[in-house]
This record gives structure tokens, sequence and C-alpha cells, in this order.
């Protein structure tokens, strides 16, 4: 699929096949960022309207778990992924995975609203099954990228998130307002199949031979977690995560809340949320490409690592201003919103670097669960900290912990400069 004349500096460009495999990753992670939209925002929305009870619709906030224990599964799929190469074909086999969860998702039309049992397991199938394809995908991508292009993957994959996202969380739960919930979920399939056609276009086989001219890869290797888990990489990986996501986490949604008991009226907290933070999302996607590019990705997750304790930090100041902070205030969200994507795409680019050649799916599989299950705690240890001792004092704790990690992340990439 790629030839390796693409070159591997830094300032490298995609060519005509690389191109077509981006437009076709595209497609997969905003398919899969439509899905967690239409999971975690639209259907809890609708069926609060039909007057379901909250603790019932708290159950789909437990879907997210499927993401976090990916890393179970992991090793199974990449080996799959690795056999289809040459055989089957890998745009064919996860363009039906895809019909599947189209098929799941329009299949929900068919149910009442009166029990959630059949939304839960139609979307916890799709989930499961959108967790596989996200594996594979990310496998193909380190595998057939050379390294000085895989930013573009982590781009495609933030990126596309955050439109899946507001295409499933927002416009969707619109066009049920007005066409009712059998339509939106026609749409909503009829989109997967449309983003996912791109993938028949790819190749069945690897012409290049860029996975055997660069990796010791064979048929016989069979992708072990085990392994992963005790070489020196996946562990630096798993560590620059941890300090890396630590203050970035803690304070991702506290700004609403902060608002919210302000007194800014919830209308325009959802505006903020809705409109500007995508629109602030995808400039950090952007951002955090060209930092990539210009400085390469271990500089770059320095500088997002100093520029977050400073947004942290001056958001504590707003927050201690009181009423008067809070233009101030509003402005350090969008650019968190802005830093948070840049911060994604450099801190995947940085880990897919950190991967084997020999079961990439597996190794980017298990820093994406650490990366869950860090987003879970610190959320959580900083909407406490904030109900204990004040939003400040959450925020000014992020500081601490962004500044704290800048020393760290730099003595854990030290062993791995040329990654």
């Amino acid at each position: 699929m790629i030839t390796l004349t693409a070159g591997f500096g830094r300032f490298a460009s995609p060519r005509r096949s690389e191109r077509s495999a981006l437009i076709a990753i595209w497609g997969v992670y905003i398919v899969q960022g439509q899905l967690g939209g239409l999971t975690f925002v639209a259907l809890p929305a609708i069926l609060r309207t039909k007057h379901v009870p909250m603790e019932q619709i708290a159950v789909f906030s437990a879907i997210i778990l499927i993401w976090a224990l990916k890393f179970i599964w992991a090793a199974r799929v990449e080996q799959l992924r690795q056999q289809m190469m040459g055989r089957f074909g890998f745009g064919r086999a996860i363009f039906l995975a895809e019909l599947v969860i189209a098929g799941l998702i329009i299949g929900a039309a068919l149910f009442p609203f009166c029990s959630i049992l059949p939304f839960l397991t139609i979307f916890t199938g799709a989930a499961f099954l959108a967790s596989v394809i996200d594996i594979a995908t990310d496998g193909y991508l380190i595998a057939h990228f050379p390294p000085s292009l895989r930013r573009l993957g982590a781009t495609a994959q933030v990126g596309g998130g955050y439109l899946g996202f507001a295409l499933g969380g927002s416009f969707l739960p619109a066009l049920y307002d007005n066409a009712g919930w059998p339509v939106s979920c026609l749409v909503a399939g009829g989109v997967t199949i449309l983003l996912s056609a791109p993938l028949l276009t790819l190749a069945h086989t690897d012409p290049s031979g860029l996975i055997h001219a660069v990796t010791p890869v064979t048929q016989r290797w069979r992708p072990n977690l085990l392994w992963a888990l005790k070489r020196r990489e996946i562990q630096a990986g798993i560590a620059m995560i941890i300090i890396f996501d630590a203050a970035r986490r803690m304070t991702q949604g506290l700004g609403a809340l902060y608002l919210l008991d302000d007194g800014v009226p919830l209308t325009i907290i959802g505006a903020l949320n809705g409109i500007v933070g995508i629109g602030a999302g995808l400039m950090g996607t952007v951002l955090g490409n060209f930092c990539v590019r210009k400085s390469g990705s271990s500089t770059s997750l320095t500088f997002i690592a100093i520029v977050t304790s400073v947004i942290s930090g001056l958001a504590s100041f707003a927050i201690l201003l009181g009423h008067r902070g809070l233009p101030l205030f509003i402005m350090l969200l969008f650019l968190e919103s802005l830093v948070m994507a840049a911060g994604f795409v450099v801190l995947f680019s940085r880990v897919m670097g950190l991967t084997s050649p020999r079961q990439p799916g597996l190794d980017y599989a298990v820093f994406q669960s650490v990366s869950a299950v860090v987003a879970a705690m610190a959320g959580f240890a900083g909407t406490s900290l904030a109900g204990k001792a004040g939003y400040e004092a959450a925020f000014a704790c992020a500081t601490c912990i962004a500044l704290a990690s800048i020393p760290i992340l730099k003595l854990l990439q030290k062993p791995f400069e040329g990654g």
C-alpha cells in the first residue's frame, strides 16, 4: 500500500496511494465517533424525553468499559489482521464489520422506548465490534505508514472522532426532533455505510513490502500481551500516558460545572461545549499535526505539557477572581479544548513510535486502554477535589501535575530519542 520511496524524513508528504488509505481511515474514525455520540449523548437524551428513569439511562455509561478493556482481545484481533493481508483483504473485512454495525443501528429503529434492554444490547454489541475495528485499523495504520506519516493517522483518529461525535451527538438528536427515531437510525446506518465504502479501495496485499522491509514479522508470530508488557518501550509509553494525561483529564469536565455553578445558563454552556468545543477540537488536531511535523512528537509532547500547565494555572487564577474572571475563564476553556485535541495527536503520534512492528495493533490497544483508565480515574479525582476544596484547588493541582510531568516526560523519552 505504501512505497518506501515516500521517505522517512520529518517533512515527508503522502503520495496518492497513501492519501487513498487516509481517506478510508478518516471514514472509519468518523464512524467510530458517530457511534460514541449516538450511544453516550443522543440515545440517553432521547430516552429521557420518553421519561425513562435516570438510573436506567446511567447504565449506558458502562459501555465505555469496552474501550478500557479492549487490550484483552487485542492480541487475537491483531493476529487476524495480519492473517487477512494477502488473503481476504483488510479493507473488505473491516467494511463487512461496519455493515454489521450499520445493521445494528438500523435495527434499533424496530424497538419501542418502553424498555432500555434492546437498546443496551444493540449498542453494547456495536461498541464491542467497533473496538475490534479500532484495534485492526490502528494496527494497519502503524504497520503500513512510515513513521514520518503516522502523525496524519493520529490526526485522522482525533479529528475523525470529533467530527463523528458531533454528528452522532448533535445532528442525530436534531434529526430525531424533526423526523423521528426510525429515520434517525436509517440516516445513521446509511452514513456508516457511506463513510466505510472507501475501505473497498484498499489493496488486498502489501505490494510495497513495507512490513517485511522494516520489521522481523513472520507468519508464525503470535501477538502476545505479556511480551508487550515486558518491553521497556511499552512500559515507558504507559508511564508517558499516565503522567501526560493526568493533568489534562483532571479538569476536562470541570469547566462546564463551574460555569453552571456561577449562574451561566445551561443553553450557553451547551453551545460552548458543542459548537465552540468541537471547533476548538478540530483546530487543535490541525495544531497537533503541525507541531509534530515541524518539531517531532517528543519535543511537541513537552511543549503541550508546558502550555497545559499555563492554562490550568490561569484558570485557577480566573476562578479566584470570581465573576470578574468569567470572560478569562471562558476564553481559557476554548484554549483548553484546543490544546486537549492537539495533545491527543501529539501523544498518539509519540506512542505509535513505541509499538513493536510484530504486533502494533495490540501494543497500541494497550496504550489506549491505559488512556481510558486514566481519563476515568483523573476525572473522578478532579471532580471529587473540586467538590471538597473548590474548583480553584482542582485546577491548581492540575497545574502542579502538568509542571511535574515536564522533566518526567523528558526522562522517559531519553532512551528513545529517535522514536
